[in-house]
């Protein structure tokens, strides 16, 4: 459910013209503060959804200027505050643009179409931001997941790009190629291996040839690739070693 309009002036003509202005984008009842510290009492002690809109005037009988902005921004971190300046506060624009306002009008150009104008773009560009905050959260989560898969899984696990280049590999990986991360990641799968028979690849290690049984996993989705490696049974390892420069299937 979405929260109420907040304006936060000292002016009641201002509250009077902004709510019959914004009459036609049918919001959340207008709720007017004539100080700071009046709309901050309020936050504290309300659980009502948050606001869908902050409009702030720059004076305020107990803040002024930037601090007011920030004071509130601070507060209402997800809601979109347009600020509301006077002719001589027009130096203060840019800076509110850059301290996370939405936007800035000024008192004296009032009019019912800017003001629904930005209105409206200020709530749909905050949807925007929401929708792509909730996306990143769940993006940042699911990698997450998948790298705590990726560090437990017991064998060796190789992630491709299309090209065939080493994305991620796991501490069984670095173990069996015997290869430091700064040495895998960005590698050619086909200058790790020789080929082996289907099914096997062989490693150049100090000691000599070292086979291991590989499987290789297409995504279909996004074109990567996983490769897993494992040691060989014994009975494998009796399997001979054809020489050759290993090239991965099609």
């Amino acid at each position: 459910m979405a929260g109420p309009f907040i304006v936060i002036t000292p002016d009641e003509a201002t509250v009077q013209e902004v709510a019959q202005h914004l009459q036609p984008l049918e919001l959340q009842p207008l709720l007017h503060f004539r100080t700071l510290q009046e709309w901050i009492r309020y936050e504290q002690n309300t659980e009502t959804a948050p606001a869908a809109l902050i409009l702030l005037a720059l004076a305020l009988p107990d803040s002024e200027g930037l601090d007011a902005f920030a004071e509130v921004k601070l507060r209402a971190i997800q809601t979109p505050v347009i600020a509301l300046l006077r002719r001589e506060e027009a130096m203060l624009g840019i800076h509110l643009l850059q301290m996370g306002a939405a936007d800035y009008l000024f008192r004296d150009e009032l009019c019912a179409l800017l003001l629904q104008h930005v209105v409206a773009r200020a709530l749909e560009r905050q949807k925007l931001q929401n929708a792509l905050s909730e996306y990143l959260q769940e993006l940042y989560a699911s990698e997450s997941r998948f790298r705590a898969i990726l560090r437990h899984y017991p064998d060796g696990l190789l992630v491709l790009d299309e090209a065939g280049r080493v994305l991620l590999a796991n501490s069984e990986a670095f173990r069996l190629l015997m290869l430091a991360e700064t040495e895998l990641v960005g590698q050619s799968i086909e200058a790790l291996f020789r080929v082996s028979e289907p099914g096997f690849v062989v490693v150049e290690a100090l000691q000599g040839l070292r086979k291991l049984r590989m499987q290789e996993i297409a995504c279909e989705e996004d074109g990567c690739r996983l490769v897993l490696l494992r040691e060989p049974t014994p009975a494998e390892q009796g399997v001979g070693v054809s020489a050759g420069l290993f090239t991965m299937p099609a």
